[in-house]
């Protein structure tokens, strides 16, 4: 054996054997010196952090279901607190179908440990299928989220009409004043789809979108009480209860006209100069109701607003004018106006746009003429002729020659449809209110609607769109009325009871909102119609 090999092997296994044996003499030291610390010495150990206040985001359901023009059932939001959470979770749903809505709309907030109910609104044109919702959760860096499936269903056409009542805070005593003759207020704008409404009560015009029936406009013209649109569709022209005409833009629902008027005076220190209703003729010219300033009493005249004159038109039919001017009815193409005594003695007299008589006058017999109607193209008249308790409404040709009779209840106001088809009557009996549908030639009875009576008071109609929805005078307020579905009315018609006849009467606007109503004669299932109406005073 090489003898430096041995001596190098003898001197390592030495030293490894003094290592060992001064092992436990090194460790000694640092295990001491970690016992030190565990007593109440200064050195300390670092605890762990607290756990980090969360929370988990919870559905009622992962999937609803809710049909074209309707409602889900509620489903329930619930932030659940982790740690403490003790914050608040604002929740953002995305990816909604078109035409779907939330109620509560997003985004919206969920307190921790409880729970928000959602409703989802489907449009009628909403589109169908299955879609997957995001419900996104966020308090300050936290975010959590969950999916949620809707199903979009077709839906069946809603039967629920377009009948609907709004607020104007018209006043009867203004737009019918005591010992004046029933006159037109409303004026239809086919092409913008609006009515125009002379509320002589707040001093302004009211502008309704007939689409929707709500209020877009307000046109401030004091003592405003009659308004209709001109032939060409260019002005809506008011009248007033002063001594002047008022044009306004029906595009920009602004005033581009004043006319004062100087009057008439056919007697002696008696002057007529209120234009309390203004008809439009196809000639530019108008027709107007000119009432005494101190009087009920008001005759008919012709007017030119390019002259801004005035036409006395009683020597053309003194028999119908012993009493002043009565009811009167333009015809749908501005072309005839039909004008009715103010008194019991049923005469009537047929005017064209010039100011000439071209039918009459004559008498339908002693009887009082309240309400007047002309169609589209002056072929057929209706005058409601009461007489003795009993009321008629008679059916004229433009020759004023009776052609059909219907034997109606009390009346509260006549109109054509455009089309020419049908006349509908606003009528009342034993407490019912009613709108009676008949034909517009025969006078056939074709069907009946549903009135909105507010408080018992009827609907007054006045005009017609296309779609056969009526408009009307109401109590306070206009009627919107859907005669395009007329039929048999059940002899015990709903009634809804003394306010408040809904309870609770408000409620929160999110969540939705469980209600009691209070009424008689209602029948399973009931259709209930909430609008929304947004006050103007």
């Amino acid at each position: 054996m090489d003898l430096r090999r041995f001596r190098a092997e003898g001197l390592r296994g030495h030293l490894v054997g003094r290592f060992r044996r001064c092992v436990p003499m090194l460790l000694l030291p640092l295990f001491a010196s970690a016992w030190a610390g565990c007593g109440d010495g200064s050195s300390a150990v670092t605890q762990p952090p607290p756990p980090v206040p969360d929370f988990t985001l919870a559905l009622s359901s992962n999937s609803v279901s809710v049909q074209q023009g309707g409602t889900s059932s509620a489903l329930s939001v619930s932030a659940n607190p982790i740690n403490g959470f003790t914050g608040i979770v604002q929740l953002t749903l995305s990816a909604l179908p078109s035409g779907v809505t939330s109620n509560p709309a997003s985004p919206f907030n969920v307190a921790a440990g409880l729970s928000t109910s959602v409703v989802f609104g489907a449009a009628p044109n909403a589109a169908t299928g299955n879609f997957t919702v995001s419900a996104q959760g966020t308090s300050g860096a936290l975010s959590h989220s969950a999916n949620l499936a809707i199903t979009v269903q077709s839906g069946v056409a809603s039967t629920l009409p377009r009948t609907t009542y709004a607020r104007t805070n018209a006043t009867s005593a203004a737009d019918a004043p005591f010992g004046e003759p029933r006159h037109r207020h409303i004026g239809y704008d086919p092409a913008n789809k609006h009515i125009f409404i002379a509320n002589r009560a707040m001093n302004r015009v009211e502008v309704f979108s007939t689409a929707s029936q709500t209020r877009i406009a307000q046109v401030s013209v004091p003592a405003a009480s009659s308004a209709d649109l001109s032939a060409d569709g260019a002005t809506v022209w008011i009248g007033t209860a002063l001594n002047e005409i008022v044009a306004i833009d029906p595009a920009s629902l602004t005033i581009k006209n004043r006319y004062s008027l100087t009057g008439l005076m056919p007697i002696p220190n008696v002057i007529f100069d209120r234009p309390v209703e203004v008809l439009s003729l196809s000639n530019g010219k108008c027709m107007v109701r000119l009432r005494q300033p101190v009087s009920s009493e008001a005759l008919l005249a012709l007017w030119d607003p390019a002259a801004n004159s005035l036409t006395d038109l009683t020597p053309a039919a003194p028999a119908v004018f012993q009493q002043g001017v009565g009811a009167l009815a333009r015809s749908g193409d501005h072309s005839k106006v039909l004008a009715a005594a103010n008194d019991s003695s049923g005469e009537l007299a047929l005017f064209d746009s010039a100011g000439n008589v071209v039918a009459g006058p004559l008498t339908l017999g002693t009887a009082s003429i309240p309400w007047l109607a002309a169609n589209d193209d002056a072929s057929r008249f209706a005058a409601v002729f009461v007489s003795g308790g009993n009321t008629q409404i008679l059916f004229l040709d433009a020759s004023l020659h009776q052609v059909a009779a219907y034997a109606a209840s009390t009346v509260h106001g006549v109109t054509f449809s455009r089309d020419r088809k049908n006349l509908y009557a606003a009528e009342s009996s034993a407490g019912s209110s009613f709108i009676t549908v008949l034909d517009g030639q025969s006078g056939q009875l074709i069907g009946r609607v549903p009135d909105v009576p507010i408080q018992g008071i009827s609907s007054e109609i006045e005009d017609a769109d296309e779609t056969q929805l009526l408009f009307a005078l109401s109590n306070r307020g206009v009627s919107f009325l859907d005669a395009s579905a007329p039929g048999t009315l059940s002899l015990t018609a709903p009634t809804v009871a003394s306010a408040p006849s809904v309870l609770p009467s408000e409620g929160p606007t999110t969540g939705g909102t469980s209600i009691i109503l209070s009424g008689q004669n209602f029948t399973s299932p009931v259709q209930l119609k909430f609008v929304l109406s947004v006050q103007h005073f």
